[in-house]
């Protein structure tokens, strides 16, 4: 799998249109599983800071990892990261654990966020 690649049915939402009107320059990002529905939000765990004072790369503050099985709809925080790259890295991970443990083994979505909340 290529570096920037996605686990397979899992692509990234462009939602610019809903964020032209935000003040914060920190990245959001929203993903979701093209079967399924279930989303995946990468957003600053601080949204009301800015960049360059935090503690991750490029001053990036913590990120926050939010799930939910309706897309971008309902989401509930799991984790938080350092920096959207980390966020990122935790994303990636969570989708290749559900697309193995949900979607190939049936296993509930429940006990897997359960095993990824408060890791980071």
């Amino acid at each position: 799998m290529a570096e920037d690649a996605l686990p397979s049915g899992w692509q990234e939402i462009d939602d610019t249109d809903r964020d032209a009107g935000r003040y914060n320059p920190q990245p959001i990002s929203r993903f979701e599983h093209g079967e399924t529905g279930v989303g995946i939000r990468l957003t600053p765990a601080d949204p009301k800071a800015g960049t360059g004072s935090g503690p991750g790369d490029d001053g990036e503050n913590d990120y926050r990892v939010s799930v939910g099985e309706d897309g971008a709809g309902d989401m509930t925080p799991l984790t938080n990261a350092s920096g959207h790259a980390g966020a990122l890295g935790v994303a990636r991970e969570l989708m290749g654990a559900y697309n193995e443990r949900c979607i190939d083994g049936n296993e509930d979505t429940e006990a897997l966020f359960e095993d990824f909340a408060g890791t980071d």
